[in-house]
C-alpha cells in the first residue's frame, strides 16, 4: 500500500526538443508517450524499456479519479500518488485535455 504524496518513481524515456517530437510525430501530432518536462524539453517514452510509468492508465471514462499526478520539477518527472493506493490497485494520471481529445477518449 502506499500513503498519500508517495512518489512511486520518475517518468523515464527519451529526453528531445519540442522540435524534434514536433518532427517524430509530424503525421500523428502527438505522440502517445510525451510527456512535457519544460518549455523545452518532452520525454518519449515510446520505448518498452523507457519505464513502467508509461503504463498508467488516464482515468478518463474509467469512472473513478486519478489517483496519481505528473510533477515536474524541470528536471525529472515524478509520479507521485493523490491519495492512499491499495496494493494492487490500477494507477490512473490525468492526461491532459490535450491528449484526451488527440486520443478521441470521451
Amino acid at each position: 500500500d502506499f500513503p498519500k504524496g508517495y512518489h512511486l518513481f520518475n517518468y523515464e524515456g527519451e529526453r528531445l526538443s519540442k522540435r524534434e517530437y514536433n518532427e517524430r510525430y509530424a503525421e500523428e501530432a502527438l505522440g502517445v508517450y510525451g510527456i512535457e518536462l519544460n518549455y523545452r524539453t518532452i520525454i518519449d517514452a515510446r520505448r518498452t524499456d523507457a519505464g513502467v510509468a508509461r503504463f498508467i492508465c488516464t482515468y478518463h471514462s474509467s469512472g473513478k479519479k486519478p489517483n496519481v499526478e505528473y510533477q515536474s520539477n524541470k528536471n525529472v518527472i515524478e509520479m507521485i500518488t493523490t491519495r492512499a493506493v491499495a496494493a494492487g490497485e490500477e494507477l490512473l494520471g490525468d492526461y491532459g485535455e490535450e491528449m484526451i481529445t488527440a486520443m478521441g477518449v470521451k
